[in-house]
């Protein structure tokens, strides 16, 4: 089996305009960590289900430090597909949903508007192919950026295209056997 180039080799050097992938993380993140995420944050506490998923304080703050993680690292590299895992889905849809927040979150942070493809993986089986690649990628830009593994809990770790398959199947990919 031979080992595939990193993905980390789409992070063209022109478009790090002289910064490392480091510098450029880092200086995302500062932007990151000055957002108000408050009414998502109180939001997903929320005890009603008709309203939120009742997170726990803890939960909540520790998948928030990730998902500043997550938003620095879509905002600064725009070349590599990041899919969230369903907890980060979850909460990105709500910081979303408000959407002028949103909006300027994304003006403050990126000075662009942060698109989110919420089907990635599931419409055929070069788009789940092209998710297991995108996910290691992702694994392997937060280890660049951030120093150590990801939080298994918050984000997709260790992702197989077998693993795709199982999850949509009957959905959109036909599986066989």
């Amino acid at each position: 089996m031979t080992e595939e180039p990193s993905p980390l080799t789409k992070i063209s050097p022109s478009s790090l305009e002289g910064e490392t992938v480091e510098q450029r993380f880092a200086r995302y993140a500062l932007r990151t960590a000055e957002l108000d995420l408050a009414n998502p944050r109180r939001k997903v506490m929320h005890p009603n289900p008709n309203i939120g998923y009742g997170w726990s304080e803890e939960f909540t703050d520790r998948l928030l430090k990730e998902y500043r993680i997550f938003f620095a690292m879509h905002a600064a590299f725009p070349e590599i597909w990041l899919p969230p895992s369903r907890v980060m889905d979850l909460f990105w849809h709500e910081h979303i949903l408000d959407t002028r927040a949103y909006f300027a979150d994304c003006q403050q942070v990126a000075g662009r508007y942060l698109h989110h493809l919420p089907y990635f993986g599931m419409r055929n089986p070069e788009d789940a192919s092209l998710c297991v690649a995108a996910l290691n990628s992702e694994r392997q830009l937060y280890l660049r950026c951030v120093g150590k593994e990801p939080p298994e809990d918050l984000w997709i770790v260790g992702f197989r295209e077998d693993d795709m398959r199982k999850l949509v199947a009957g959905r959109f990919i036909p599986v066989e056997g």
